[in-house]
């Protein structure tokens, strides 16, 4: 069997899972088993596919025919440039939250930000990411201690400084800081039900937003002020159709930025000051 063989038959198994993902999906797993890269193996799709293998790529194939999201089953995942350690105990970092960073690290560099929080870090993945790129001291909180273990392993892998606490949003935070980033969990309980059955394979605890999605911005809302510098920023990333009700939370300094898409996606704000600060909407 010729590798393009193989990559054939995991598409056509995994596609009612990964529908119109099903050919990218494959050529992850089949490049995964074989430790190459993408690029490697398209370059030898006419080789033999090497039979040693074919038993592991199964075994993947039945994860995923279950509804496993691919990320969990490699283990890693792209975010920001930077490949993190995944796991079911913590949201998989998305590319919409790449939206999130790039205006924190746009406002961290022109108002010469040195400090940042993330809340509810999961992975690691922003703060690790502010970290590693904008050079911030980040700390980074998270409800539990799998993601706070999760983010020390990614931080350690990264070669990212960050600390990383068990916290409930602020309960065990006690500084202040030039940036609070957050993508907390948003998604109404009633939603939850009607996800998509591979969002199901993740944390309830990272999804479960309350009854109307909102339960996390509020305490937020009505705890940051004290942990926020003069002059500092505060980016939450928010749901469909949430923006507006984090904006009336958080008052007139509010705003939205909003993704590629056009969607609304992260509410900000910078916390009042003598010194001139960016306020550009991106």
């Amino acid at each position: 069997m010729k590798i393009y063989e193989a990559v054939k038959i995991v598409e056509e198994r995994i596609r009612p899972a990964a529908l119109e993902e099903a050919n990218q999906q494959a050529r992850i797993i089949i490049s995964f088993v074989m430790k190459c890269s993408i690029s490697e193996l398209l370059l030898r799709l006419n080789d033999e596919f090497p039979e040693k293998y074919w038993q592991e790529v199964l075994n993947h194939v039945s994860k995923r025919e279950s509804g496993m999201p691919i990320q969990y089953i490699i283990g890693t995942w792209d975010f920001m440039g930077f490949g993190f350690r995944v796991s079911p105990n913590a949201l998989i970092p998305r590319q919409d939250t790449e939206t999130l960073v790039e205006a924190a690290i746009d406002l961290a560099r022109r108002n010469e930000y040195m400090t940042a929080l993330d809340l509810c870090c999961g992975t690691g993945c922003i703060g690790i990411s502010l970290n590693l790129l904008a050079s911030l001291n980040t700390t980074c909180c998270d409800i539990s201690d799998k993601c706070v273990e999760l983010t020390c392993e990614n931080a350690k892998r990264l070669g990212a400084e960050v600390t990383a606490v068990k916290s409930d949003l602020f309960e065990n935070i006690w500084d202040k800081y030039d940036l609070i980033v957050s993508n907390p969990p948003y998604i109404p309980t009633g939603d939850i039900e009607m996800l998509q059955r591979e969002v199901k394979h993740e944390p309830m605890l990272a999804l479960d937003g309350g009854k109307d999605g909102l339960d996390f911005y509020r305490r937020i809302a009505a705890d940051y002020y004290e942990h926020l510098t003069q002059g500092g920023a505060m980016l939450l990333e928010v749901g469909i159709g949430q923006a507006q009700a984090v904006v009336n939370m958080l008052g007139k300094r509010a705003y939205v930025i909003k993704d590629l898409t056009g969607t609304d996606r992260v509410v900000a704000l910078i916390k009042r000051s003598n010194k001139r600060v960016g306020l550009r909407k991106i």
